[in-house]
């Protein structure tokens, strides 16, 4: 995460359209700026669903009533001609009716403990194909805040439905109202949700968004069919703005109304920014709802921010927060997720916000860490190598690394093979024949073939349905004086082609001032490449700018706190009766550490401890002299109550330092330290695992301020 620009940086539309144009210029063609049609609605028969609920935060009692239009219920029932219909647990379904007749409604055997869900039928009595249903229920929703928290974590997963004078959550998982289930009864083919085309009014005394357009102020109705309805809310005050055709709206508690300005100003950015790349945003309101708990949730038109991440102010609206969310409104909210494919939605988000914010405003350095960090991560973990982006969302086991940061790496590198004009134009279409259908990897690979004119079969079999990681091995490095180029013998036996950029280095500062670069297209069974050069050149750098995603030598590996995960065993290294502050890091480390290593303990340093794997050495252990020579080539130093980086020394007792070096006696591994001058340095040490991403940080009580990346390049010498 980088910080996001200041109000005082925002774009006008023609000057936001000049840093797209001029950003992107290593992704060829760049993309139209015209804003699109309002996509194109999904006609495709589907019941339309009328609720009316009323909420009493006082007791958390939720009761309503539902209405179901359904054009022909037949394919509809189980096996015993009954509707089936699911329903929150904790909720009693008292009473139904088929076109105006009670009917019977059974509670059809046990509850499911997983989905928290309880599965009714009602009785179809013999009648015509187009049947009106009807429903009442009611019960008391309180979920276990506590139970979901976790320190430093902005996703509360415990939560599903919730009524207090605290706040409303209403997950749409959760079946806080009467569901079809479709996808349960025996002649249901289609695998997915079932859509309905929901309206929904609520009684309530508080502020609250739902899911679709808002049409009054407590009435809500889906522009096209949706899954189910999410409710959120609270005592909270509305702060409201027109934005073209959007309604921007923040719902917030007493201490972050002042956040109000910060939260609708980047709303607006990033509409001016997406809108013209990915088609116009699908719904009349995006509204920012403060929560009572941990979360980052996002639902049709509206997501929810937790008080923490509000009240970082311009910290918190980074890549991959606000953004990230307002952008599932196109994919995964817009465009539905099918349960037949790997959950797209994640990766799109994460690369056009997360990724290629950055590059639109301008800072493609922060783009340039990311494809390294990427690319340094899946090279250092055969287990996440190994899994594929298309299974994330079908197999429990694949990470959401691989799913969000490794997907977005994906579309970067279909950037780089149809052009980047032509990725935006793709996803345009996508956006504007898919909104409101649940929709597959293929479905992408469709509408990217339509709009380059490419057949993307073995890209996507690869980095998709694959666990795709492209290893091409460069040596060899001989200079032809008389062909006047440099040939390097190659080793690569993937089914995919790769582009390399290779930076020609010729000790000369006048000629490396001038960036050399040559891209080289690499095919399986090529053995050799030759690179064209005026001069005799001393070195070249392979893919200094990170641009393909591909698996990198261990030896290049940046050192990071992150990076402490298998394969390779972890030292925890430590004294019992050192600062309390270094026992809640060596717990909070130990919680994230992958527990497929194994991570042992130790109250002393030893260099055999290197041949081991990675090391982190807390407190009183990093006085080691050994310990210390391994830090000073990068100018760190630790003394008993101070250190120094780079010869700026620190001595306040609120001072602290996180440093990670590579582990000289095994490539791939590395050695951290952390280091606090004194109880008060170390308040924030339960949050030690968050700061992972970086090679040496410098904290102030516990905030980080000072950032360094002890960063490689694969180097070849000429000879």
């Amino acid at each position: 995460m980088h910080p996001a620009p200041t109000a005082g940086h925002r774009l006008e539309m023609a000057a936001l359209l000049a840093v797209v144009i001029s950003s992107a210029g290593a992704r060829g063609e760049q993309p139209t700026a015209a804003i699109s049609e309002l996509p194109t609605p999904n006609r495709e028969a589907a019941p339309e669903c009328r609720l009316t609920i009323e909420l009493d935060p006082a007791t958390g009692r939720l009761s309503g009533e539902a209405t179901f239009e359904i054009a022909d219920a037949e394919p509809l029932l189980t096996s015993s001609g009954r509707l089936p219909i699911a329903l929150d647990a904790r909720l009693v379904l008292e009473s139904a009716a088929i076109d105006g007749a009670a009917t019977a409604a059974d509670r059809e055997g046990a509850d499911e403990p997983a989905r928290r869900i309880s599965s009714w039928t009602l009785h179809l009595p013999d009648g015509p194909a187009s049947r009106v249903v009807t429903m009442r229920w009611s019960g008391v929703l309180r979920d276990d805040i506590a139970a979901g928290e976790a320190a430093g974590r902005i996703h509360n997963t415990g939560m599903r439905a919730h009524v207090s004078e605290e706040g409303v959550y209403l997950a749409p998982e959760a079946a806080w109202h009467p569901l079809l289930e479709f996808s349960r009864s025996a002649g249901w083919s289609g695998p997915d949700a079932p859509l309905c085309r929901w309206t929904l009014e609520i009684l309530s005394p508080v502020a609250l968004a739902a899911s679709g357009h808002r049409d009054a102020t407590q009435s809500w109705s889906t522009p096209f069919p949706q899954p189910a309805m999410a409710v959120a809310g609270g005592p909270l005050r509305s702060f409201e703005r027109a934005h073209g055709a959007v309604a921007l709206r923040a719902l917030l508690r007493p201490g972050s109304q002042q956040y109000a300005t910060g939260l609708l100003d980047a709303a607006a950015r990033y509409l001016d920014l997406y809108q013209p790349l990915l088609g116009a945003y699908p719904f009349r309101e995006f509204t920012v709802v403060e929560n009572f708990f941990s979360s980052g949730f996002a639902f049709p038109g509206f997501t929810l921010l937790s008080s923490q991440v509000i009240q970082m102010g311009e910290r918190g609206l980074r890549p991959g927060y606000l953004d990230h969310e307002l952008l599932h409104s196109w994919w995964g909210h817009g465009v539905l997720a099918s349960r037949t494919s790997g959950h797209w939605p994640e990766a799109l988000a994460s690369y056009c916000a997360n990724y290629m914010r950055p590059v639109l405003e301008g800072r493609a350095d922060q783009a340039r860490a990311q494809r390294r960090s990427v690319a340094e991560t899946l090279s250092g973990s055969p287990a996440l190598a190994g899994q594929a982006v298309g299974d994330f969302g079908l197999d429990g086991k694949v990470s959401s690394f691989v799913g969000y940061q490794k997907g977005a790496m994906v579309f970067d590198q279909l950037a780089a093979t149809i052009g980047q004009e032509r990725l935006w134009a793709g996803l345009r279409r996508f956006f504007h024949d898919r909104v409101g259908r649940h929709s597959t990897w293929e479905d992408l690979r469709a509408a990217f073939e339509a709009e380059s004119g490419t057949d993307l079969t073995s890209f996507f079999s690869f980095w998709i349905t694959g666990a795709g990681l492209p290893s091409p091995r460069l040596d060899g490095a001989v200079w032809d004086a008389d062909a006047a180029l440099v040939r390097l013998d190659l080793t690569y036996g993937d089914p995919i082609p790769i582009e390399l950029a290779l930076r020609l280095r010729f000790g000369d500062p006048a000629l490396d001032r001038v960036a050399h670069t040559e891209r080289v297209t690499i095919t399986p069974g090529d053995e050799t490449l030759e690179v064209e050069a005026e001069a005799r050149p001393v070195a070249i750098e392979v893919d200094p700018e990170f641009e393909t995603l591909r698996r990198l030598p261990p030896e290049l590996l940046m050192p990071t706190l992150s990076g402490l995960a298998p394969p390779f065993d972890l030292v925890l290294v430590g004294r019992d009766d050192d600062l309390a502050g270094y026992a809640v890091a060596a717990s909070a480390v130990e919680e994230r550490y992958d527990k497929t290593g194994r991570l042992v303990r130790s109250d002393r340093f030893t260099p055999e401890l290197l041949a081991a794997g990675h090391v982190l050495l807390l407190g009183q252990s990093a006085l080691d002299p050994e310990v210390l020579r391994l830090f000073a080539p990068e100018g760190v130093d630790v003394w008993a109550r101070g250190f120094a980086v780079a010869a700026v020394r620190y001595v306040g007792p609120g001072d602290a330092v996180l440093a990670c070096v590579r582990n000289p006696r095994l490539a791939g591994a590395f050695v951290c330290l952390y280091w606090g001058n004194a109880d008060e340095a170390l308040e924030r040490a339960h949050l030690l695992p968050f700061y992972g991403g970086n090679s040496l940080l410098v904290f102030d009580h516990g905030q980080p301020w000072k950032r360094r990346d002890f960063e490689a390049v694969e180097r070849i010498e000429v000879r």
